[in-house]
């Protein structure tokens, strides 16, 4: 038994490589559901959705004293909820989701993100993580 599974479009995989992550990574953008929950035996667990090339990455650590933080490129970044310019629409779960426009990286570093949590358990400091 691994320490990480996969769950996507209502599918539970265990992970045993790097290399397969990121084959599901890059997959996502073409995917009806765009959208995989990465989760530690632990019960850590980050929410991975993609919109083309943007990807919105929560991470929810197993504690009750700990809060979710979500990957952004822009922690100064507040979006106005009347404008549409400040937000990207992300499929999750078959929902349409508004995701703040900062909380939107690029695919690649979206994929070091998670390798990186996957290799490490630890959340990669080249993006700011927030709690709002």
């Amino acid at each position: 038994m691994t320490e990480w599974t996969l769950e996507h479009d209502e599918e539970e995989v265990e992970v045993e490589s790097e290399q397969q992550l990121r084959d599901i990574l890059l997959s996502l953008p073409a995917d009806k559901e765009p959208c995989v929950l990465l989760e530690h035996f632990s019960g850590d667990y980050m929410t991975v959705a993609a919109n083309g090339l943007v990807v919105a990455i929560v991470f929810q650590p197993n504690s009750r004293h700990k809060v979710g933080l979500s990957a952004s490129m822009d922690p100064r970044f507040h979006a106005n909820p009347d404008k549409e310019g400040d937000w990207y629409e992300f499929l999750v779960g078959g929902t349409p989701t508004p995701v703040p426009k900062d909380r939107c990286i690029p695919q690649e570093i979206a994929i070091e993100v998670v390798v990186h949590f996957f290799r490490h358990r630890a959340l990669l400091d080249k993006v700011a993580w927030r709690s709002d």
